[in-house]
């Protein structure tokens, strides 16, 4: 890779400082919000004086032919260090427009629609309601209205966020920083990457595995209606047949040589148990301390749509911006079972100006 093959603008308050900084590395996530870590030399010990919390952050990086602002935030630590041996450097540590939700405590009663609540808290934090699409978006009656008592905005939208089965984040593809909250089916839904993660190529590095304990198959909930009193129950399948439907490949098999015929028979005995995994779903088991609830409660949520297979993934690819949370990716040559679409839970951008190198790690789910 060529020192043009990467391209990198750092501002911060409007001035470019790219020329000072080593290392840049950006933590996105699809459940908070994002961080930057921009590594500055400071062998004129200028930095650690001229850096400070509260400025305004700029990120824009990728490769000279395909970059992106992919950062605006707010600087909130600065950390410092003067070696014993080497040159000064300080990390200037940032959190996206998020972080402006959650700066103070708010006491409101909400008689208002989720998708009302994320527009009004939008647009008083400065941010531009985006695509506002909760996965239900519940109407709170004035009789009995969504209680945010002394909690951020920040956490309060969050918390609506899980009940209501969406996920909250910022975009900074317009001048001003968009507020969007969007349901997970939606984010299931929308069609993978163009780019793809393949074997010994773009991706240098997986692992994966599966959790029997992570997600059960299945989402019940038992609540009343507002109105008529009335008990409702609604039951919703998360996990198909076809989500653990695969076939060893025989290709592979072959390379084996003279274990092929064992491994062939392994797979022929174990199609029975292959065709059962869903039984291998379970309720995750209740943390010791924790109080129990009667055996006729029944007003709870099992399962995450967005893991409902128990699948964790983790790995190291070259830097791309479209690599991003809440995105879908295609794995390509990890055999039947766990390559196909991933979805992209966390991010992490690595990006050394001094060795010229990017690369992405990060962690997907399905």
């Amino acid at each position: 890779m060529t020192e043009t093959a990467l391209f990198a603008s750092i501002k911060v308050e409007g001035q470019e400082l790219v020329d000072y900084v080593v290392r840049v590395q950006l933590e996105e996530s699809d459940t908070r919000a994002d961080v930057a870590r921009i590594t500055f030399a400071d062998g004129n010990l200028v930095m650690c004086d001229v850096l400070h919390e509260g400025q305004k952050i700029e990120i824009d990086m990728g490769r000279s032919d395909e970059h992106a602002l992919v950062f605006r935030g707010v600087a909130t630590s600065v950390n410092a260090t003067f070696p014993q041996v080497g040159s000064p450097f300080v990390e200037l540590v940032a959190q996206d427009s998020l972080i402006l939700l959650a700066l103070k405590p708010q006491t409101k009663r909400w008689a208002a629609n989720v998708s009302t609540i994320a527009r009004q808290i939008a647009l008083a934090n400065s941010l531009v309601p985006g695509t506002i699409s909760p996965g239900d978006d519940a109407a709170f009656p004035a009789e009995r209205p969504a209680q945010q008592i002394a909690e951020t905005d920040l956490a309060f939208l969050q918390r609506l966020a899980r009940a209501y089965d969406s996920k909250l984040y910022v975009d900074h593809s317009t001048p001003v920083d968009t507020l969007n909250l969007v349901s997970n089916q939606s984010l299931l839904d929308a069609e993978p990457l163009q780019q793809t993660l393949v074997f010994n190529s773009t991706l240098v590095h997986f692992r994966v595995g599966f959790d029997a304990w992570a997600a059960d198959p299945e989402e019940h909930v038992v609540t009343t209606d507002p109105e008529s009193g009335d008990r409702v129950a609604v039951d919703e399948t998360l996990f198909r047949p076809d989500d653990i439907t695969w076939a060893p490949d025989p290709t592979r098999i072959a390379r084996l040589g003279a274990g092929a015929a064992r491994v062939t028979a392994l797979v022929g005995a174990s199609a029975g148990a292959r065709a059962q995994l869903r039984d291998f779903q379970r309720v995750p088991p209740r943390l010791a301390g924790a109080p129990a609830r009667p055996a006729s409660e029944h007003g709870r949520v099992h399962g995450d749509r967005l893991r409902h297979r128990g699948h964790t993934g983790r790995g190291r690819a070259s830097g791309s911006i479209w690599l991003q949370p809440r995105a879908r990716v295609q794995v390509l040559g990890y055999g039947g079972r766990w390559s196909g679409p991933w979805y992209l839970a966390r991010v992490r951008h690595e990006l050394d100006l001094v060795l010229r190198t990017y690369a992405c790690s990060f962690v997907c789910t399905r």
